[in-house]
């Protein structure tokens, strides 16, 4: 039992220091604590989707992503670093965007596919619309946001995640 716990804290300690490895370069902006925190949480996630045998992978998968959800619940307001991924339009001149804040996982107001909705878009002439307008993908920024949900019924989940979130504020850095 405790040789299973020293390697169960080995192996989160491996994780999040390849989590903070493989994230995108920030320069002088480091990510905050609560995102390290939750990037760790992540490539628990995923390394319990990979565990062989399926009964533990269940378990594993099922106590590692209560961890995350509850981390998204109880840290509705954010103050990240990350790439600015992909930006939107819609046909009605409605903006949003997203911004890749651990490795594959993005945070903003597009789905998965790219789909923008009333909670989570900026519209025309507001101060969040013109900074997605003026951010170019790949660029580093700040955001601050309000977190909404995860996209958990996606075919590429937990490869890939899109937190659902309501950008407040980003600031492209140079």
């Amino acid at each position: 039992m405790l040789r299973r716990r020293s390697a169960r804290r080995c192996a989160a300690a491996c994780l999040l220091a390849l989590a903070l490895a493989q994230a995108p370069a920030f320069g002088a902006t480091a990510p905050p604590p609560d995102q390290q925190e939750f990037c760790a949480l992540v490539g628990q996630w995923r390394a319990a989707a990979a565990v062989p045998d399926p009964a533990q992978r269940q378990h594993a998968s099922q106590s590692a992503g209560a961890a995350a959800m509850t981390f998204v619940e109880r840290h509705r307001g954010i103050d990240w670093v990350g790439a600015v991924g992909r930006i939107s339009v819609s046909e009605k001149g409605n903006a949003a965007g997203e911004v890749e804040v651990c490795p594959s996982v993005w945070v903003g107001g597009l789905s998965p596919e790219g789909g923008l909705d009333s909670d989570t878009w900026a519209e025309p002439e507001t101060h969040v619309f013109a900074r997605l307008h003026a951010a170019k993908q790949g660029q580093k920024a700040e955001i601050r946001a309000a977190l909404l949900g995860v996209y958990e019924k996606h075919a590429d989940f937990p490869t890939k995640i899109w937190l659902r979130a309501r950008l407040i504020d980003l600031t492209v850095l140079p």
